[in-house]
């Protein structure tokens, strides 16, 4: 456990080869991300895993694809005040991106 709190070098070299992020590249697909979770830092006790797919990782995600001008949405309904969906939400993003004409 300490050594996943406290990583070498060569393990953080690895998580960063892991991470989603690392791999982002212009030609991904459009991504919605939705979260319920409270907007907060993490406290230093909480759980290993607690935290995982934390509202900050998406925030993360999302500036990146921005900067590589990969469509995206966020959506955290767990903050305060909630980040609104767009109209029609995760449905008419799928329809939109999904559905043949």
């Amino acid at each position: 456990m300490d050594e996943a709190l406290n990583p070498t070098p060569e393990l953080q070299r690895l998580y960063a080869e892991a991470a989603a992020i690392t791999h982002l590249t212009r030609d991904d697909p459009p991504l919605y991300m939705m979260y319920n979770e409270p907007d907060i830092v993490p406290p230093a006790d909480s759980k290993p895993g607690q935290f995982i797919h934390h509202p900050n990782f998406g925030r993360q995600i999302k500036a990146r694809m921005d900067e590589l001008g990969i469509e995206n949405v966020f959506v955290n309904s767990g903050a305060n005040p909630p980040t609104p969906q767009p109209p029609g939400g995760l449905l008419e993003f799928l329809k939109k991106r999904l559905l043949v004409e």
